[in-house]
């Protein structure tokens, strides 16, 4: 009851965090909002009284650590500093520590190693809720030179990252960099692509690591030995393509539409490799979908399965992609 309680609390509290630091209207109360998300964080990592989970807790705090203290000292050379040599470089400082908090590569290098220790929910708000407040603080900086170094890093670094991978959480988190390489430029340019794209990328994450969770699927070869019926195996690999942008799945039209906005805000050079990257990352994902369709065909009951009205609605939503048609429309 009592552990309940306390991760109820802190959960209260990581996200008041988050919310503090969008909300916020100065640099230093952003950072307060990012410190009450981080200490928050930390017990809910160490909800599990286990080794890992401590090893985990540990390498989530040092990087999260080093870039707050970087953050705030960059903060306060602004007030107190006026030689333009400074000035130009404490923005680039500052979005240095933000990008270690987002795990960008080539910053990322605490992200798949604290992500292998933890649970599958605590893996869920790494991948998903952890990244909002530094997103949004990122909007405030124009594009430039170096955060097309780390959009073009986090593109690459994800696709190779995750081909080799076996472990479902490493595939996850190589994931989330390869996304994070395409909602940078959108988090530079325009807030409300970058929001539709983080929506949907959201939605995604939370049905796939909701499935894997329930099943307790941790690596490749559980995926075809699992007791899944076919409802479950429908909205499994509907977001496992959809993460990959593979059509008619949702996620294609995200990257589409995105695809279209970047194009539109001359960004071609950079989008080629962007392109290239995310069709080496739909190789482990067409793995996965393998894995779990082709081994499991070998004793699945194909009996039809009657899906309810619900199931039949988000499962058409997730293979076509209908909650995007209308921002498609909007930037033809």
């Amino acid at each position: 009851m009592f552990m309940k309680f306390s991760s109820l609390t802190f959960t209260t509290t990581l996200m008041a965090g988050t919310m503090i630091a969008l909300t916020s209207n100065s640099w230093l109360t952003a950072w307060a909002g990012l410190e009450i998300n981080l200490m928050s964080m930390i017990p809910l990592l160490l909800k599990s009284p286990s080794k890992s989970a401590t090893e985990g807790a540990i390498k989530y705090f040092l990087p999260q650590a080093m870039a707050s203290v970087i953050l705030i000292t960059s903060f306060m050379a602004i007030y107190f500093t006026s030689k333009p040599l400074m000035m130009e470089a404490l923005p680039h400082l500052i979005l240095l520590s933000l990008m270690m908090k987002l795990g960008a590569a080539p910053l990322h290098y605490w992200f798949p190693q604290v992500l292998s220790k933890t649970p599958w929910g605590q893996t869920l708000l790494l991948l998903t809720w952890q990244k909002i407040a530094p997103f949004t603080l990122m909007m405030y900086f124009n594009m430039n030179t170096l955060t097309t170094f780390f959009i073009i890093a986090s593109s690459v670094t994800g696709a190779l990252g995750g081909l080799n991978q076996t472990n479902l959480k490493l595939i996850l988190t190589y994931s989330s960099i390869a996304h994070t390489g395409w909602m940078l430029p959108l988090s530079a340019v325009s807030s409300k692509m970058w929001l539709n794209y983080f929506i949907l990328y959201f939605m995604n994450s939370v049905l796939l690591v909701s499935i894997l969770k329930s099943f307790k699927i941790t690596n490749m070869k559980q995926l075809g030995t699992s007791s899944m019926g076919t409802p479950q195996l429908m909205f499994t690999v509907a977001p496992i393509l959809s993460l990959g942008g593979l059509p008619p799945m949702m996620g294609f039209y995200a990257k589409l539409t995105a695809l279209i906005f970047l194009l539109k805000s001359k960004m071609g050079p950079m989008l080629l490799i962007m392109l290239s990257s995310s069709l080496v990352s739909l190789f482990y994902y067409l793995k996965m979908t393998y894995s779990l369709l082709m081994m499991k065909s070998l004793r699945m009951n194909m009996n039809p399965v009657k899906l309810s009205i619900k199931e039949n609605y988000l499962f058409t939503v997730l293979t076509f992609g209908i909650l995007m048609t209308p921002a498609l429309s909007t930037l033809i």
